[in-house]
């Protein structure tokens, strides 16, 4: 029985008790006596301080940790006399970051809900700059260029850079979990770029979205009525893509959220307006989706319902131009984009002098920090509170 202790974060790999810079990892796929088979792999650094991990092999291949543990040592002997390491990549060319991705991500984090989303943000940024190199190839160096480009040329946000670098990590970890890389992630060397202080700020009023929401409708119904359930539910816009038929309860007048950002259902509240949209729309069979049903055709293809996603983003950019929300503003924590609307559903609630408790349920925050942006629009409750001390019982 292998007995492993704490995880290491930034390989996936599990420490094994009693041996010193022995790992074990579960695989995704290979079955062994009625379990997942178990791989061990070794960590150690050469007299220059790098550090180097290596495959050792599979418990069903009889490989155990105490063997591990005894390579392992063989393996610091010869470093510490000087004699050459053995070369583990000998016979077998390196695969480039594609295939990496292709052959070995895929299989492992191909069950996440985000992969598809990730599979398009690669091949638009990271394949054309990366996909045809050898993660030997690409340096820290490298990655701090890709990422200043990002930034400045292609106007990303910080936010978005960031994720695309974690992608870029995740798939160097797969590759060292897996024997197709060794040495050290050289992601961990970036400098990320700061993400505080990039919280849209911008809400809108009644008047505002009253246009918004009419120059959607005229150009477009479908765009019109997601956009009117995020307002009016704080829904975000893949929720809303991810509604079906059957997550909407006519009886109690709710809509059960199953498939959210941070993978806890909620409950949204639907009002008399939006009951009325939802029943003049024609109603498909439980397991359909609500919005848009144009979106699920071609056999589920994924890049398809990206493009649309896309098109939709687009139609939603003209009519914010159109309506001249975004005129003259250069800040995009003050621009007005789809998420602008699931902002102002929570500033409406502050404004009104709900809660932050409340406002942080109804827009599924898993923490309160989350919610605190919403405190500055009820001043006046602050204001009453402490006035209130000096009435006497």
């Amino acid at each position: 029985m292998v007995m492993v202790n704490e995880k290491n974060v930034e390989t996936g790999r599990f420490r094994v008790k009693r041996f010193q810079g022995v790992y074990s990892r579960p695989s995704a796929k290979r079955i062994f006596q009625g379990k997942a088979d178990r791989c061990f792999d070794i960590s150690y650094k050469d007299q220059r301080g790098r550090l180097f991990w290596e495959k050792v092999g599979w418990v069903s291949e009889g490989y155990t940790a105490a063997m591990a543990s005894q390579v392992r040592g063989e393996r610091i002997r010869s470093i510490r006399h000087g004699k050459e390491l053995p070369d583990r990549r000998k016979g077998r060319a390196e695969k480039t970051l594609r295939e990496i991705w292709t052959d070995e991500y895929r299989q492992e984090k191909g069950g996440k809900k985000s992969y598809q989303d990730d599979c398009w943000r690669c091949e638009k940024h990271i394949m054309p700059v990366f996909g045809g190199k050898k993660p030997s190839e690409i340096s820290s160096a490298m990655l701090n260029n890709f990422k200043n480009n990002l930034i400045k040329e292609k106007g990303l946000s910080a936010q978005s850079v960031t994720h695309l670098l974690n992608i870029i990590k995740s798939v160097f970890n797969v590759a060292l979990r897996n024997g197709a890389f060794e040495g050290q992630n050289p992601v961990c060397q970036v400098e990320y770029p700061s993400t505080r202080n990039t919280n849209r700020l911008r809400y809108l009023d009644r008047d505002e979205s009253d246009r918004l929401l009419n120059g959607l409708k005229t150009s477009s119904q479908t765009i019109y009525e997601m956009a009117y359930v995020s307002l009016y539910t704080g829904m975000r816009a893949d929720e809303i893509f991810s509604l079906r038929w059957e997550d909407i309860d006519f009886e109690n007048m709710v809509i059960h959220i199953l498939e959210t950002k941070n993978t806890e259902s909620r409950t949204a509240f639907i009002t008399r307006s939006l009951l009325e949209l939802f029943e003049n729309k024609k109603k498909g069979k439980p397991h359909e989706f609500v919005f848009p049903q144009e979106l699920r055709r071609g056999n589920g293809n994924k890049k398809k319902e990206q493009v649309k996603k896309n098109q939709i983003g687009n139609t939603f950019r003209r009519v914010v131009e159109k309506v001249k929300l975004n005129e003259g503003i250069e800040d995009r924590r003050y621009r007005v984009c789809f998420h602008t609307l699931r902002h102002t559903f929570g500033s409406w609630l502050a404004i009104k002098g709900e809660s932050l408790q409340t406002i942080k349920e109804l827009l599924g925050h898993k923490r309160i920090s989350q919610t605190q942006r919403y405190a500055h629009l009820s001043p006046d409750l602050k204001r009453q509170a402490v006035e209130r001390l000096h009435e006497r019982d």
